[in-house]
């Protein structure tokens, strides 16, 4: 038999004790446990969270976030919203606008094109919105996401306990219909968001989601932001990932608590599911770290 037959046969005993230890790993993630409560109002005057949002022609679904975050228990004195507008041509912007004269907390909006250079991008948007930021630490969603009541408060109480965290990954669930399709979409997303935490549990990290991530704005700066992969259309979130694991190895934690769950719709059309998918594997090519090959050479270990 050849090299490539014997792999060939030997490759599905390897992807199922991956995906074996990748559930224990699951497993044994420790749980939030404790509810969130919401934080006295006799708080110092700046924020602990700055929550940035980049938004492209969001008007259908931006109000919607921001109805959310006016109801969190976190104190309305202890988070920021940035959202930066990134040429949208319907009312995103108006309705930021809007928003901001009449809320409880503080919300700024930035209009990318009005940018020196005038730069496009979600990259281009969060860097812009991290130069205005006031807060330590920083938590990023999309404008097309809801999350629930106590969603910065969990971020609050993991980070309280684990003073040594630079970057936090949160679960992200998919919504919408019931139809077969729909819950095909929702069980492959499922699976990409439980090994990303998995990943991140082992002390391996490799991947997690834009939408619900946070992470303290002196580390960004640290390892240079988002330089060296400005070129690259996706990949705010795990770039900045595997650097920051490269340098502050142990400082990766995965939110696992229901409380902070970021829903998102699912793609509309299996088209555009899988426009993104190739979107996401764009940028595997760049990536430097090398765990998912790892732990194949490691399973092999184990047989």
């Amino acid at each position: 038999m050849s090299g490539w037959g014997a792999f060939l046969l030997v490759l599905p005993a390897l992807y199922a004790v991956l995906m074996v230890r990748l559930r224990r790993s699951w497993q044994q993630l420790p749980t939030l446990l404790k509810q969130p409560s919401p934080t006295p109002t006799h708080v110092a005057d700046e924020p602990r969270f700055s929550v940035l949002v980049a938004a492209r022609n969001e008007a259908l679904t931006l109000p919607c976030l921001l109805d959310d975050l006016a109801e969190q228990t976190l104190s309305a004195a202890r988070f920021e919203v940035i959202v930066v507008d990134d040429d949208s041509t319907d009312d995103t912007a108006a309705i930021v606008q809007a928003a901001a004269a009449r809320s409880s907390f503080a919300l700024r909006l930035i209009q990318l094109q009005a940018q020196p250079g005038a730069p496009t991008g979600k990259k281009a948007a969060l860097q812009a919105a991290l130069s205005v930021a006031r807060a330590p630490w920083v938590v990023c969603t999309d404008a097309d996401c809801r999350v629930g009541h106590d969603w910065l408060s969990s971020y609050n109480t993991l980070i309280q306990a684990d003073m040594a965290v630079q970057f936090v990954s949160g679960p992200v669930l998919l919504t919408g219909g019931n139809s077969l399709l729909n819950n095909l979409m929702g069980l492959e997303f499922a699976g990409l968001i439980g090994v990303g935490a998995a990943s991140i549990g082992r002390g391996q990290p490799t991947m997690c989601n834009g939408a619900n991530l946070a992470y303290r704005r002196d580390a960004f700066a640290a390892v240079q932001g988002f330089a060296g992969n400005e070129h690259v259309a996706s990949g705010d979130d795990e770039f900045l990932l595997h650097k920051l694991h490269a340098v502050f190895p142990g400082s990766i934690l995965f939110l696992k608590t229901p409380h902070a769950i970021v829903r998102t719709s699912r793609p509309p059309t299996l088209r555009a599911l899988l426009a993104q998918r190739v979107r996401w594997a764009s940028k595997w090519r760049h990536y430097q770290q090398k765990a998912p090959s790892g732990w194949l050479c490691w399973c092999s270990e184990q047989m």
